[in-house]
């Protein structure tokens, strides 16, 4: 597993991440809960998600 990018939305802080060595281009998101494929036909449902930075998750 390999950790793509940090992302926030609303008050939620999340984790996107690939486990699929052979699609480096897929990634699923997680709130450490549930996770959730992110691919090119529900990517339009997380344009409001803003990417943020390892910092500003720690402080919260």
């Amino acid at each position: 597993m390999v950790i793509v990018g940090y992302y926030a939305h609303g008050n939620k802080h999340y984790v996107a991440f690939n486990g699929d060595e052979e699609h480096p281009d897929r990634f699923m998101i997680t709130d450490g809960f549930h996770d959730r494929s992110v691919n090119e036909r529900n990517v339009s449902k997380y344009k409001e998600y803003v990417r943020a930075e390892t910092i500003q998750i720690e402080n919260c």
